[in-house]
């Protein structure tokens, strides 16, 4: 099962979490979602690399105490973000 890590993708493909193994794997995009948004963009600063998203976007994270793979929305990682992993794709 892969979870998509979001529109960071190249060449119609974007990057997914492979939970079974724990690998970020490059998997074809099958659909794209566009919502118009008037409100507050978060930025998160991970490696070096900006993310920004709305508050409501659903990311994947590592929950650091309990080692275990979740979905959790934008605005609780801003929130708590020292309780979470991140994971970020170096796209070279």
């Amino acid at each position: 099962m892969h979870l998509r890590l979001g529109c960071a993708g190249v060449a119609h493909k974007t990057f997914s979490f492979n939970i079974e193994n724990e690998n970020v794997e490059a998997e074809k995009i099958t659909g794209i979602l566009k919502k118009h948004h008037y409100g507050k963009i978060l930025t998160f600063e991970v490696n070096g690399k900006t993310i920004k998203c709305t508050p409501d976007h659903m990311m994947i994270v590592k929950n650091k105490l309990t080692g275990k793979i979740e979905e959790i929305s934008a605005m609780k990682l801003k929130n708590e973000f020292t309780n979470y992993l991140l994971p970020v794709v170096d796209e070279e």
